[in-house]
């Protein structure tokens, strides 16, 4: 089956889409955790997991720490960690 991302919103709190008019947040940046999510949706409705079970826990992804994560300490600024390569 066809799953594709509709009307993707990228932001400074993460990314927004809608699968098959279910509405989808990832508090994550960039267009590859945008491509990530949506492998991981296609893999989970192989696996007969519904939509809103995955929007649910992709909302609550907290990602992997030290990679694109974010720091809120208080400050203004958005801070990011982002390591330039794989340790």
């Amino acid at each position: 089956a066809l799953v594709k991302a509709l009307s993707p919103q990228y932001a400074a709190d993460g990314i927004r889409f809608a699968v098959r008019d279910v509405p989808f947040r990832l508090p994550m940046l960039g267009l590859i955790n945008a491509e990530n999510a949506m492998a991981a949706v296609a893999v989970g409705l192989s696996q007969g997991i519904g939509l809103t079970a995955m929007s649910k826990a992709l909302a609550e992804f907290a990602g992997v720490p030290g990679r694109q994560e974010f720091v809120r300490a208080g400050q203004e600024a958005l801070s990011i960690v982002a390591p330039g390569g794989s340790p």
